[in-house]
């Protein structure tokens, strides 16, 4: 029987979700056991073919799920614009004031919506990855895909904050580059889909 998601709630499907997904483990897990009944006894009738076809059923509605998630997302009410996460500003010092100043001109990125900077300008912030982290993971929790990360700054931290943002999309990210070309001179956007619905399986 085909599963309705079309009336759920957020919720309703971020719960259906997590159950599908322990589903499709257990699924796997029975998948691989028969199969070794089958190789140890070649005669015995096991039902691999019944639940391969279960595991395709299953894997067709947690795309399905995916889907309304993200629609629902979308829809939830968010501030007038997108937030653009500025992971860490770079700094260095001023040769005349000797005071620390940002290393790049960041406005040009309010283009793109509101600027959210999100781990305190300091020396090498990746040095100390659980201090950082304790900034990214709050941000990127309820990272949404209207959302941008601007990759400036120190890259791990960029990295860690791309990896937690997808946590919360089902993999789909924004990413704010800067073009440097005295043709560009600006922020272009670039989104990317990190993994697709047949890997859900082995979540």
């Amino acid at each position: 029987m085909k599963l309705e998601v079309e009336d759920m709630t957020l919720a309703q499907a971020l719960d259906k979700r997590t159950r599908i997904r322990e589903l499709l483990r257990l699924n796997q897990q029975h998948i691989e056991d028969m199969r070794g009944i089958q190789a140890r006894q070649p005669d015995q009738d096991v039902p691999v073919r019944q639940l391969e076809i279960k595991r395709t059923l299953l894997e067709e509605t947690l795309g399905r799920l995916k889907k309304r998630i993200r629609e629902l997302s979308e829809m939830a009410k968010r501030p007038e614009q997108p937030r653009v996460f500025i992971i860490h500003e770079p700094l260095r010092r001023d040769p005349e004031s000797g005071n620390m100043i940002p290393t790049h001109d960041l406005t040009p990125a309010a283009h793109f919506g509101e600027l959210t900077f999100v781990v305190p300008s300091g020396d090498r912030p990746s040095y100390d990855p659980e201090g950082s982290l304790r900034y990214i993971r709050p941000a990127m929790a309820d990272y949404m895909p209207e959302d941008f990360i601007v990759a400036v700054g120190d890259m791990a931290l960029v990295s860690w904050a791309v990896a937690l943002a997808a946590r919360a999309t089902d993999g789909y990210v924004r990413i704010l580059r800067w073009d440097g070309r005295p043709s560009g001179q600006k922020y272009y956007a670039t989104s990317v889909e990190l993994w697709k619905e047949k890997q859900e399986n082995v979540a």
